[in-house]
């Protein structure tokens, strides 16, 4: 096989594996912060806590990266997203703190 990148591609690029990964993280994402919307539809978010476990499957930095994206224009906009990534397979929403009243 050829190690050179293929014509009109640049090194480090994404390819499609790299893509198909992003648009797997982003469904997780948007049923996590879904799922906080449905529980706490009418506090502001503060803060979020995931268990993401080393073999769940599922890239933490690419979830970080989609969390922004995906709260904006939600009560969750500007929360702080922890992500714990112990063994296992767990993927699971921890807890979630809210701004007090």
């Amino acid at each position: 096989m050829d190690p050179r990148p293929e014509p009109g591609r640049r090194t480090g690029a994404p390819g499609p594996r790299q893509e198909l990964i992003a648009v797997h993280e982003m469904a997780i994402t948007q049923s996590i912060v879904e799922a906080v919307i449905e529980k706490i539809p009418d506090r502001k978010v503060v803060g979020v806590r995931l268990v993401i476990g080393a073999d769940a499957g599922v890239v933490a930095d690419s979830v970080r990266f989609c969390f922004e994206l995906i709260t904006e224009d939600t009560n969750l906009a500007g929360a702080e997203l922890v992500i714990d990534e112990p063994p296992g397979h767990d993927l699971r929403i921890k807890s979630v703190s809210v701004e007090r009243s």
